[in-house]
Parts: structure tokens; C-alpha cells; sequence
């Protein structure tokens, strides 16, 4: 993302903003924020070079770039990009533009806490999006299941199904798109659901979505992650510990497979050691633990001190019951990535103020000249922890 959003474009590059939306997508999928904002910034630039600025068209990068400000806090500067996509959805090439900015401007209510605008927003949304929907394929999950196709989603027992995904879903790539948002639109509206303390109410809402998904194929392993991660989550507030663990779990192994080596994995990770551990199973938190650890330092990334809490009540223990003092160096690295979250806001705070002329390739090459140093004092800083901890 960096690189591609440091290129001094030309007309001609026409083919880099798949290229740019790509790798934007999946830095804001592995909780990249700071490397998506810029590709998703590069894309909108490149459009609006390409296009002009009134095309109808740049409504897909806008709307982008507004959510991921709007993930960041930046809500002014999220408001002034919605404000501009709006007149532009209806005219624009994309038929499901009009529900995704339904969609987004939700996401943009419940990152600002106003819950029922949020609420509001995300069933306008989904009735939006299920306009391009098939009929039968919104009814499948109440149906039989197909049986040949792809693997779907675990069922309650923890069992697979096969399934054939819908004849009509599969000739017609529009409506695949609008199931995945409205898929992905009820999620969110379990999420505001659960943050309004309407547990039950969520729960039935993924155990519908969940359906839905499963009865259509939809069932690929981001999708699948992030529904367990939800359902996992909701579970957890509802005391239901063995169902909490279990959809934690397979929402780990799924993000194994669609974001390896991500931040997302790592906050799924210990979020599943916090249930691990409220549950009175520190032995089997530690390895979940050292994985996520590994993964943020490898991305030199920081965590909240509230996600990491658990895992260093399960490395105090392994050290008190063990003969292993060397799980105490563990547990420092582990506190050092927690503490080290601090400094990661602080990089991408400054990072925000120089991202505005990253077009210009003289600031371009500045700011990789200052991101390479940045991760060369990370590494020195790391290396002078461990030789601190190894002589504790």
C-alpha cells in the first residue's frame, strides 16, 4: 500500500487503481489503518485525475476513504467526503452505491456512539442491498440445504455442510455483491445491537445471517472469521463461555487462512485467550498468547494494554507453576507490545499530517526515508529489550 500510494501517477496508470483499492481493502481488513488510508487516498487521486472530479464514478474510492477516516476517529474529515458521495451514488456505475453509502454512513453512526442512527442506517442498508437479491436466496436459510458445492459455515453441532450456491447468485456478480453487504450490514447491526446491551436480539440476528451465508455458499473464510468473531463475541456477553470459546476458535483458524500475519489475527487470538482464561484454562491460553505476540512484533505493532491483560495473567502463571523463568521474558516482551500501542498512535498521527502531499514525489521520498528509519529504531528498540529481559 505504501508503495504503490508513494508512485507519481500518470493517466496512463489507469490499471494500478484495482491495484491500490486491493491493497487498501486488505490493509483496513488487517487493521492496517495508517497504509490503508493512503491507498485508498492514491485511488481516489488517481480517479479524480483520470475522471474529474464530478464523475460519478470516484463515489467507490470516496466512500472507501470516508469509513477508514471514520474507523480513525476523524470524523469531520469523514463527514466532508460523505457529504460529497452522496450526489454521486445515484448516477454512478455501481448499482449497489446507493446501499453501500446507506452502509458506510452506519459504520460512521456507531464509530461516532450514536447507536440508533447507526441501527436505522444498517436495515435501510440491507433493504438496499437485498433489491439486487435474488429471492429465493434471501429465503435459503429457512430452507433445506443445498448439498454439493463449497464447504459452508459450521452449523450450531460444529459439523460442515456442502452446499451449491444459488444458479441465479452465481450468473449475476451485482447480486453476489449485494449479499456479501447485506451480509456483512446485519453484522454490523448485531454489533450496535450488542453495544446497546440487546443481546439476545443479536444473537438472533447471526444465527440468521449465519444461516443465510451457509444456505448460499457464502462462505468464504473472511467472511466466515468475521461472522464467528461477532457471533464469538456476543456469545462472551452473554456468560455463554463454551460457545464464546468455540466460535473464537473457528474464527482464528479462518483468519489464518484469509489474513495471516495480520493485526486482526493477533486481536482475534486474545480475545480467544481472554475467554481461555475466564474459564480457568491459563494453560491453554499461553500457546494462543504466544502466537498473537509473535505475530504484533513481527508487525511491530502496538495493542491495548485491556486486550493483552489476559495474556499476561496466563504467562504469571506458567511462571509460578513452572520451572521456566524464562516465560517472565515472554510476559515483558508481551507488556512492552501493549505499552508499545502508544507510540503506534503517535506514528500514525504524524504519518496523517504528511499523507496530504504524499503525491508530490519529493515528499514521497521523504516519507520513505522517515518510515524505513522508523522501522530500524522499532528493531533496536526490540533488540534492547530482550538483551534487558535476558539479564533480568
Amino acid at each position: 500500500a505504501r508503495r504503490l500510494a508513494s508512485r507519481p501517477f500518470t493517466a496512463s496508470d489507469v490499471g494500478a487503481f484495482d491495484q491500490l483499492m486491493t491493497a487498501g481493502v486488505r490493509a483496513n481488513l488487517g487493521n492496517d489503518p495508517s497504509d490503508a488510508e493512503l491507498a485508498f487516498r492514491a485511488a481516489l487521486a488517481l480517479q479524480r485525475k483520470v475522471l474529474g472530479r464530478e464523475d460519478p464514478n470516484i463515489a467507490t474510492p470516496l466512500l472507501a476513504l470516508a469509513v477508514q477516516l471514520s474507523n480513525q476517529g476523524r470524523g469531520g474529515e469523514a463527514d466532508e467526503l460523505f457529504a460529497e458521495a452522496t450526489p454521486l451514488v445515484a448516477r454512478s456505475a455501481d448499482s449497489t452505491a446507493p446501499a453501500r453509502l446507506l452502509h458506510y454512513r452506519g459504520l460512521h453512526a456507531k464509530n461516532q456512539g450514536r447507536f440508533d442512527d447507526a441501527l436505522a442506517l444498517l436495515s435501510r442498508a440491507e433493504a438496499a442491498y437485498a433489491v439486487w437479491i435474488p429471492g429465493d436466496a434471501l429465503q435459503a436459510a429457512n430452507g433445506p440445504a443445498r448439498t454439493l458445492g463449497n464447504v459452508s459455515l459450521a452449523g450450531q453441532s460444529g459439523t460442515t455442510s456442502l452446499v451449491r450456491p444459488n444458479p441465479e447468485l452465481l450468473a449475476d456478480p451485482r447480486a453476489q455483491v449485494a449479499l456479501v453487504g447485506l451480509i456483512e450490514a446485519r453484522r454490523n447491526r448485531a454489533l450496535v445491537l450488542r453495544d446497546l446491551g440487546r443481546a439476545g436480539e443479536a444473537e438472533t440476528l447471526l444465527t440468521s445471517t449465519i444461516g443465510l451465508a451457509r444456505a448460499n455458499g457464502v462462505d468464504s473464510p473472511l467472511i466466515s472469521a468475521r461472522l464467528y468473531r461477532t457471533a464469538g463475541m456476543t456469545a462472551a456477553g452473554n456468560g455463554a463461555n463454551s460457545a464464546a470459546l468455540a466460535d473464537l476458535a473457528r474464527s482464528s483458524g479462518r483468519f489464518e487462512v484469509a489474513l495471516p500475519g495480520t493485526k486482526t489475527l493477533a486481536e482475534t487470538d486474545l480475545l480467544r485467550a481472554a475467554e481461555l482464561q475466564r474459564a480457568g484454562r491459563l494453560g491453554s491460553a499461553l500457546p494462543v498468547c504466544r502466537a498473537a505476540v509473535q505475530t504484533l512484533m513481527a508487525l511491530k505493532s502496538g495493542i491495548s494494554a485491556e486486550l493483552m491483560a489476559p495474556c499476561l495473567a496466563a504467562y504469571a502463571d506458567a511462571a509460578n507453576h513452572g520451572s521456566d523463568q524464562g516465560v517472565l521474558a515472554e510476559m515483558f516482551a508481551a507488556a512492552q507490545v501493549a505499552q508499545g500501542s502508544i507510540t503506534s498512535e503517535q506514528i500514525a498521527e504524524a504519518s496523517a499530517r504528511l499523507r496530504e502531499n504524499s503525491r508530490d514525489p519529493k515528499v514521497a521520498a521523504a516519507i520513505r526515508v522517515w518510515q524505513d528509519a522508523t522501522d530500524k529504531l522499532s528493531a533496536l528498540y526490540g533488540q534492547r529489550d530482550a538483551i534487558a529481559a535476558a539479564r533480568q
